[in-house]
């Protein structure tokens, strides 16, 4: 209930948000935020985009998002197929190793013995 809470609460922040964006930006002769635009011209506007800056803002989203999109696909196989050998490695028996055990006691030589 505490997570359903804070999304909803971020949600609202977010459409607050974008009520007041749109309110700076519309020309309405009813402004009641304390704001004073400076400039009405594209160029130096924080808020409007001339053509070029559009279709520049446009690429820049799409090459991001292709590549992000192309990481977590190779994330994803990556992780598919280590995930993949591990339950393969964990369904096979143990291997047994033909190396030799030492073990402690009367089966190591002795420096008496070693030395004949």
């Amino acid at each position: 209930m505490k997570r359903l809470s804070v999304i909803i609460g971020a949600v609202l922040i977010l459409i607050i948000g974008g009520g007041l964006t749109a309110q700076l930006v519309s020309q309405s002769s009813e402004d009641w935020l304390p704001v004073q635009r400076q400039v009405a011209d594209p160029e130096g506007d924080t808020l409007a985009a001339e053509p070029w800056e559009a279709q520049q803002f446009v690429l820049l989203v799409g090459f991001l998002l292709f590549n992000l999109v192309g990481m977590g696909v190779t994330i994803a196989v990556v992780m598919w197929l280590l995930s993949r050998q591990i339950t393969k490695a964990k369904s096979e028996p143990a291997v047994k190793t033909t190396a030799p055990v030492v073990r402690s006691g009367t089966d190591q030589p002795t420096p008496a013995a070693a030395s004949e």
